[in-house]
């Protein structure tokens, strides 16, 4: 609920981030603007929905983030106070885990695309598509995560008298082949959720039981060996306004996930931004990412928009052979 206590925490503890400044209202943020100059990214402390983060690349930019945060007064209180962000540049992926005090459990990883339109234009949105795990997910990755990341916050917060129990994402960038820290989340992600579960073998109420009762170490995680991949369908409109009230006709696709649907006499109705999202499971991420779209074709409804390039990326990795030191 705090992007500031995690910033602090990293800080503490070592661990690799973005150069950071605290503001407290305009004035702060236009100090810090003249100082250090574009880019730079601007976050509101708080929740803001998965929206309350501004890439500034250029001055149009920074006039639009301070107009919603201050003028429009868009998150509230949660823009109390305001990070400002060193803007690194390079490669995202997530990485989720279950934690109980110093002990943990990595599950999978996922890259999501935040961003409305292909290639990653346009606002960010809570997420318009997921796959896991990525091919930046190499044994060394892992390794340093658990390494530099978990095993030392972990430590302090039990240090501190309060150890952690319960799922912790880290959102990371490679930056020169390192894992730099860019967002913690003590949840699952939205929607990599949808792409993280499916390929789950291991009960998830055993993994989640163990944690509660310090048992996790006795807890052996088993993935399954294919990829999945979700694309979100969202309504006209989002991340602004966008259309409300559409039925939506559904085919029996292999696998989805309602968020912005409504029931009404035994109906369905879009009743939010983003509506459904649509999970395709295969052997590997192009396969996947075809059933994914296929059943796409099976959900319809008026207003349906949807990226066309998840997974992309993940296949333009594969193909270069990537790896990561």
């Amino acid at each position: 609920t705090s992007k500031f206590f995690a910033r602090d925490v990293l800080k503490k503890c070592n661990v690799n981030q973005p150069k950071y400044y605290v503001c407290k209202d305009k004035d702060d943020v236009l100090k810090i603007k003249n100082d250090i100059g574009l880019p730079f990214v601007i976050k509101v402390d708080g929740l803001a929905g998965g929206k309350g983060v501004y890439v500034c690349i250029n001055e149009n930019d920074y006039i639009d983030a301070i107009e919603n945060i201050f003028e429009k007064n868009k998150f509230g209180s949660s823009a109390d106070t305001i990070l400002i962000e060193e803007c690194l540049f390079g490669e995202e992926l997530s990485v989720f885990a279950v934690c109980n005090g110093k002990s943990f459990k990595i599950l999978n990883t996922a890259q999501d695309h935040k961003r409305i339109f292909e290639n990653d234009k346009g606002p960010n949105t809570g997420g318009m598509g997921a796959y896991s795990p990525t091919p930046l997910s190499t044994e060394n990755l892992i390794d340093s995560v658990k390494n530099n990341i978990y095993k030392p916050v972990l430590e302090y917060m039990e240090s501190v008298g309060h150890p952690f129990t319960g799922f912790l994402y880290a959102g990371l960038m490679l930056v020169n082949n390192q894992p730099y820290v860019i967002e913690f989340n003590a949840r699952m992600g939205d929607p990599e959720t949808q792409v993280v579960l499916p390929l789950l073998k291991t009960s998830l109420f055993d993994l989640l039981y163990s944690a509660t009762q310090n048992r996790l170490n006795q807890i052996d995680i088993e993935i399954i060996s294919k990829t999945a991949l979700t694309i979100v369908l969202a309504s006209e409109g989002y991340p602004g306004n966008y259309k409300k009230g559409q039925k939506i006709d559904i085919k029996d696709p292999e696998l989805l996930f309602h968020a912005g649907t409504i029931n009404k006499d035994g109906e369905l109705y879009v009743n939010g931004g983003r509506v459904i999202n649509v999970v395709g499971i295969g052997s590997n991420l192009k396969e996947a990412k075809l059933n994914a779209y296929n059943d796409l074709e099976k959900i319809d409804f008026d207003g349906k928009s949807f990226r066309k390039d998840i997974g992309d990326k993940g296949i333009a990795y594969a193909q270069s052979n990537l790896e990561v030191e």
